[in-house]
């Protein structure tokens, strides 16, 4: 039982750090002249080690996983490209959300922000973002 809890407090203050350091690197990535590289902003992010914790971790630490790749993929597919939007700046929309896609699907409201950005696209973020946000199917 100490075992678990000591795992539990370890894991709860990664999260912790985590939380605390998402702002941290999404405010780096606005301050820079060009978006950073996809690549870039994901190793910063360590949505790898992040994925491979979620899918052989074990089930304390998966979980953890799990809810910050969720936390990253919010703010990759939602809140960062809304505000680069607002700010007339669908270019950098468009690179959160090829970062959000190397997590997951783009999905619910982040679809009519994607749709909005895609008028700046070039035809290679184009062929990257094509399957999301896939139309309702209509009766």
């Amino acid at each position: 039982m100490a075992r678990y809890e000591s795992e539990a407090q370890r894991l709860a203050e990664r999260d912790q750090r985590q939380g605390l350091g998402l702002p941290k690197i999404l405010s780096w990535a606005r301050s820079q002249r060009e978006p950073p590289a996809v690549e870039t902003l994901t190793r910063k992010l360590h949505v790898s080690e992040l994925e491979r914790a979620a899918e052989r971790g074990d089930s304390l630490e998966a979980a953890s996983a799990r809810r910050m790749l969720a936390r990253i993929l919010v703010h990759l597919s939602f809140y960062e490209p809304r505000a680069y939007l607002a700010n007339g700046s669908p270019g950098r929309a468009l690179r959160m959300f090829e970062a959000a896609t190397r997590i997951g699907p783009i999905q619910g409201e982040a679809c009519g922000l994607l749709r909005e950005a895609l008028g700046a696209a070039t035809a290679e973020q184009r062929a990257r973002l094509a399957g999301q946000c896939p139309a309702e199917a209509r009766p």
